[in-house]
């Protein structure tokens, strides 16, 4: 989808993905350092860059969409949380180098081939010690999605080389979206780069 689309599906006064981080994010709260640096991809309206703010996380929220990252700024002052944001494509955006603490990489769905490289420069910006806590739609779903850039668990050790996978979990997910209740088959993973 385009900039375009995001920023006029984000274009109004509800959360179009509610405002709870994932249930994943939330099952790995023990796992979370109890400070260092958080970068949150492709964050949309902000639920999960707000969410790893208030664990105590200096977070960057990053999308390309301006519209929802107003939404995240509006989100993180009512939850009484300071996150930084950023307007950019993360395919093209400027990777630091083992900048960060945690990457919350979550709902993403890109041709392989950017997959593969969008995981080389995930796994590349993960200080030594870092987690990456991965959220995806399962390949079993099927929605509007194209296949191909749905998830499996056979594709994740390829995708995470270089980080130690610890845990790969499927579940089902009932989530308000646009107004609706919808039901999707989620992959996760918390993976740490040694």
């Amino acid at each position: 989808m385009s900039v375009e689309t995001w920023d006029a599906r984000y274009a109004t006064e509800d959360y179009v993905f509610g405002t709870a981080p994932s249930p994943f994010l939330e099952a790995c709260r023990d796992r979370l350092p109890a400070t260092g640096r958080a970068l949150s991809l492709a964050d949309g309206e902000g639920r999960n860059g707000v969410w790893l703010a208030g664990q105590g996380l200096d977070v960057l929220t990053l999308d390309f969409s301006a519209e929802g990252l107003a939404k995240a700024r509006r989100l993180a002052a009512e939850r009484g949380v300071a996150i930084r944001t950023e307007q950019a494509d993360m395919l093209t955006w400027t990777w630091p180098d083992q900048s960060f603490d945690v990457v919350c990489a979550m709902n993403f769905h890109l041709p392989p081939a950017v997959r593969e490289d969008l995981f080389r420069r995930i796994a590349a910006t993960l200080a030594p010690g870092g987690l990456l806590l991965f959220e995806g739609i399962h390949a079993d779903t099927r929605d509007h999605h194209p296949p191909e850039t749905l998830f499996t668990e056979a594709m994740m050790p390829g995708l995470c080389d270089g980080l130690e996978i610890r845990e790969t979990i499927t579940r089902m997910e009932e989530r308000r979206m646009d107004g609706e209740m919808v039901v999707k088959k989620k992959l996760n993973v918390l993976a740490v780069k040694p």
